[in-house]
């Protein structure tokens, strides 16, 4: 288990804020060419998108506990999920 000293917390702090950054700018390629009429499967990211702006303390509090070894699998909204092992 890791201890929350402030430097962890700093560190969670920086993974919220940069997963934050990655959904703001893939929701912005999202929408590209999408309006005014929306279209689902134009603009360069086609299909539908399921975001999880708001729920990044979820996934840093549960991967910042997480070894090398450790394996995780994300079923829903798992953009977020990844994100603090490819971020550290």
């Amino acid at each position: 288990m890791v201890e929350l000293t402030r430097d962890v917390a700093l560190k969670m702090y920086e993974l919220m804020v940069k997963i934050r950054y990655f959904e703001d700018t893939i929701r912005k390629w999202y929408w590209e060419g999408k309006a005014p009429i929306f279209d689902i499967g134009s603009g360069p990211i086609p299909g539908e998108m399921h975001l999880a702006a708001g729920q990044e303390p979820a996934s840093v509090g549960v991967m910042i506990h997480l070894t090398p070894a450790d394996a995780v699998f994300a079923t829903h909204r798992l953009t977020m999920w990844p994100s603090p092992r490819v971020l550290t």
